[in-house]
């Protein structure tokens, strides 16, 4: 399996397959991740825990959208507690740096690949709750305790079908998401492609939030958020 430039900057969406049973959204996934997200499904339904998918596939536009949309203030941007940060008065390397704590640079998006997905457990779903994707809700006290422990189990051991968890957390770099679970095997594809050049030479030529400072800064942006 290797994967196209296209496929790895998210232009190319033609590989992927619709997830089935998945609540009426649509999520799409590689073909060889989906087989394993089945698994892993069927092996927590067991334990009691439906598995359910609140992102899988997003295309380099969609990511591009969101990105512009933070950079511009147009939608908010969180710190390390979750807490609305005020870039008002921020220059563009303060506004890309706050913003990659938890949002990819268009382009470096694991969303992109089919691979990548954030996970939760409906059936421990509080009625009436509003879904937010914030580490508490994983944690021993939070509605998707067990799901958080099953796959710490599970992935402790290298049984977890396949997957793992990218974003471990730490003081530099990508913030810890217990939510998102990536396929090896499908990812590992991808990454193979994937180089800063394509990244940058790909920005350059389109219409982003905040560009100059991406480019001069993105050897850092590189090392610290993707690599």
């Amino acid at each position: 399996m290797r994967a196209s430039v296209e496929q790895v900057l998210g232009l190319d969406e033609s590989g992927l397959v619709v997830v089935p049973e998945c609540g009426g959204a649509l999520r799409r996934l590689h073909p060889i991740a989906l087989k394993s997200f089945i698994a892993l499904r069927h092996r927590l339904a067991d334990h009691g825990v439906q598995l359910a998918i609140a992102s899988s596939y997003r295309s380099f536009d969609q990511q591009l959208a969101i990105w512009n949309e933070k950079m511009r203030g147009e939608r908010a941007v969180l710190d390390d507690q979750l807490q609305v940060v005020d870039l008002s008065g921020a220059s563009d390397v303060e506004k890309l740096l706050s913003i990659l704590r938890w949002t990819a640079l268009p382009g470096c998006s694991r969303h992109h690949w089919g691979s990548d997905l954030d996970v939760y457990d409906l059936s421990s779903l509080p009625n009436g709750y509003r879904l937010q994707l914030v580490p508490d809700e994983y944690s021993s006290s939070g509605p998707f305790a067990r799901l958080a422990k099953l796959l710490d189990d599970w992935m402790a051991e290298g049984g977890c079908e396949g997957f793992v968890r990218p974003y471990v957390g730490g003081l530099d770099g990508v913030a810890f998401e217990p939510w998102h679970i990536s396929h090896v095997l499908t990812a590992d594809a991808h990454r193979q492609v994937l180089s800063a050049d394509l990244v940058k030479n790909h920005l350059a030529r389109v219409d982003i939030a905040g560009k100059k400072a991406i480019l001069d800064n993105f050897e850092e942006i590189w090392r610290r958020f993707v690599v």
